[in-house]
């Protein structure tokens, strides 16, 4: 069995994995803070949809409003954590001690819970993009993209035109079968129109960190500037 945690599970991802490594994935979704706090078998969850598990036995998972801690409304709050495994605070009420609240821990994650308890995170709120109006984080973004085929690995950045309007990039990694014929008809048909990437590029590996994070501010300098006229 292998247990799947850390960031969200592309689909295209586990499909491989369970091909080629091990047929049993378990996906769980937690944090430092928290410990676990959703889990289930891949294959119950719908990945392409952001859903991360079930809610643990013990564990208390609602959506408030990120300023005010009041339930959210339309989904439209961040993931805030009450169970036993919650930690009391930050060592020495260090630089974000403020997202601990008596027994409960305020995540910065966008998402909902279904009436069946399984949680679904679609991003986190310091990354949510705003195109014109319609609103979509990266994470989602890259969950969208990913499933076109022929994508080994995928970051989507945010840049802002010489008109200061926001634009979608997809960087990709390609595998064997790549086309950006196909990926953009995977595009047209499963991803809404104002979330078309504006502008695909390809790369042999995506920049990450000492501790194997998506590095966002060098994939950033990868992209480089858009021409709003070209575009």
């Amino acid at each position: 069995m292998i247990i799947a945690t850390g960031s969200l599970l592309p689909r295209t991802l586990a499909e491989q994995v369970r091909d080629t490594m091990c047929g049993r994935i378990v996906n769980t979704y937690g944090s430092t803070e928290t410990g676990g706090v959703a889990s289930a078998p891949v294959e119950a969850l719908d990945l392409d949809n952001g859903e991360v598990g079930f809610v643990m036995p013990g564990v208390q998972a609602d959506f408030v409003d990120p300023e005010t801690h009041a339930p959210a409304k339309d989904g439209g709050g961040t993931l805030r954590i009450r169970g036993e495994a919650v930690a009391p605070g930050y060592f020495g009420n260090g630089e974000g001690s403020e997202a601990f609240e008596g027994d409960a821990f305020h995540t910065s994650d966008l998402g909902y819970l279904s009436l069946e308890g399984c949680l679904s995170i679609q991003g986190r709120n310091n990354n949510v993009i705003n195109l014109s109006g319609d609103k979509i984080t990266l994470e989602r973004a890259e969950a969208l993209y990913s499933a076109a085929p022929g994508v080994r690995e995928l970051a989507a950045a945010v840049v802002t035109d010489r008109l200061g309007i926001h634009k979608v990039i997809a960087v990709i990694v390609p595998s064997g079968e790549w086309s950006e014929q196909a990926f953009r008809d995977h595009c047209e048909r499963h991803v809404q129109r104002a979330f078309w990437p504006a502008k695909v590029l390809t790369v042999e590996m995506l920049p990450r960190s000492a501790n194997g994070k998506l590095d966002r501010n060098k994939v950033n300098g990868i992209v480089g500037p858009i021409d709003s006229a070209a575009d």
